[in-house]
């Protein structure tokens, strides 16, 4: 009965234009329709919600929270208060990750979770979750469609289990897609779906029979009983203000720069990254020697003032207090140390763009700029060859080194107007 009134009550839709980074759409695939949504995260923010006070359990409920551009329900659960595996929004974990064996969906090995944290959107089978220090949020479920390119072994192309379906995918690090069934489908048809049709190499079953996704154009969902909850996508505003943990990127006056913009292809040759101090942006910066600068100098002393400003999308996850601590405690380990003229591993002298890699990856673990060999880059000039043998002795090919360049092209940043 409920549900058929719930067919006869209109059901709010989503009316708002989609920001940019979010697309909806509907498509066929094996004869059925599908609604599907990609996100990018780098425009757009994706939650989850459900398992705190107050928070929505139905559709016609969270179409109504404020910035919710498009939703879908987001796992399998003993009631609306109890996830079956592993539930964790805004970093805190609202149920323990589920490994025991069982009967259902859920227990179909092998399960998975789906997680977002500082180095992106991940899907990874549930015996290989451990928790990052980033994690923002996370929803175990089951069974894993896709894994790494390959479906899960029981899908079976002609089975006769046809139910309504939802799931989400990773198309790469920082683009998720989320799919819902308009009609009941197999699980190795939602699953090719998400391989072949849609790019996601890794993509997690949520739920069935229940499920739904709502967004831009794509009209309601049916609300059949309360859920857990959802993963919710929100329009993000635009990144304004200088905040701790900012990176900053200038064309300097250095002896230097000319050879490092030859080499790399950029106008960025130098980096840093922003401190506030009793409310006031400071540069933590490699120079001779490590220091704090002053924002407003540290931008007067580059080319024509030119600078810019980025931001982490995952920063509020990065960067809690309890990680800011902890770059305190390397900012003070740093400041005053050389500077390294030699780009070598290590960080008893540092240089600029080391300083900003290492103050992520021993700050909160977070890789942002992957080391590459000297021979990656554009060292085929002879003058340029020139200076390195000056300072190496040789062209240093195979050492590891990460240039402002790196920071400035790596994904999962937005530009900050400061």
């Amino acid at each position: 009965m409920h549900i058929l009134l719930a067919m006869l009550v209109p059901q709010p839709v989503i009316t708002a234009a989609p920001p940019s980074g979010v697309h909806a759409e509907v498509v066929e695939h094996l004869g059925d329709r599908y609604r599907v949504v990609r996100v990018d995260l780098r425009r757009a923010d994706v939650d989850l919600v459900g398992q705190d006070e107050g928070e929505p359990h139905t559709f016609a409920e969270v179409i109504q929270v404020d910035g919710v551009v498009a939703a879908t329900n987001a796992g399998l659960f003993h009631d609306a208060d109890a996830p079956v595996g592993l539930w964790m929004q805004e970093g805190t974990a609202h149920a323990p990750l589920e490994l025991r064996d069982g009967h259902g969906n859920f227990f179909l090995k092998p399960n998975g979770v789906f997680w977002i944290d500082g180095e992106g959107a991940h899907v990874v089978p549930s015996e290989e979750w451990t928790a990052p220090v980033t994690a923002w949020v996370a929803t175990q479920s089951g069974p894993m469609l896709v894994d790494d390119g390959v479906l899960h072994p029981r899908l079976n192309a002609d089975s006769s289990s046809l139910k309504v379906r939802n799931a989400v995918g990773v198309i790469d690090p920082w683009t998720v897609v989320l799919v819902a069934s308009e009609g009941p489908v197999r699980f190795h048809d939602l699953a090719t779906l998400l391989r072949d049709e849609l790019d996601a190499d890794d993509a997690l079953f949520l739920d069935g029979t229940i499920s739904g996704l709502v967004g831009p154009g794509l009209g309601p969902a049916l609300d059949r009983r309360d859920v857990a909850g959802f993963l919710v996508v929100r329009e993000r505003g635009a990144a304004t203000g200088l905040r701790d943990g900012d990176v900053v990127l200038q064309r300097s006056r250095s002896t230097q720069a000319a050879a490092i913009a030859r080499a790399t292809g950029s106008d960025w040759t130098h980096t840093g990254l922003v401190r506030i101090v009793d409310g006031e942006p400071f540069v933590l910066e490699a120079v001779q020697p490590v220091r704090l600068t002053p924002y407003d100098e540290w931008v007067a002393r580059g080319v024509g003032g030119r600078v810019r400003v980025q931001r982490h999308v995952m920063a509020d996850a990065i960067w809690t207090p309890e990680r800011l601590a902890v770059l305190d405690g390397l900012q003070g380990l740093w400041l005053g140390r050389d500077y390294d003229l030699r780009f070598e591993p290590g960080v008893e002298r540092l240089y600029c763009s080391e300083l900003v890699r290492e103050a992520y990856l021993q700050g909160a673990g977070v890789e942002v700029a992957p080391l590459r060999p000297v021979s990656s880059y554009e060292v085929a000039d002879p003058g340029l060859r020139r200076a390195m043998v000056q300072r190496w002795g040789r062209v240093p090919e195979e050492m590891l080194v990460v240039a402002p360049s790196d920071l400035a092209e790596a994904e999962g940043w937005v530009e900050v107007r400061p």
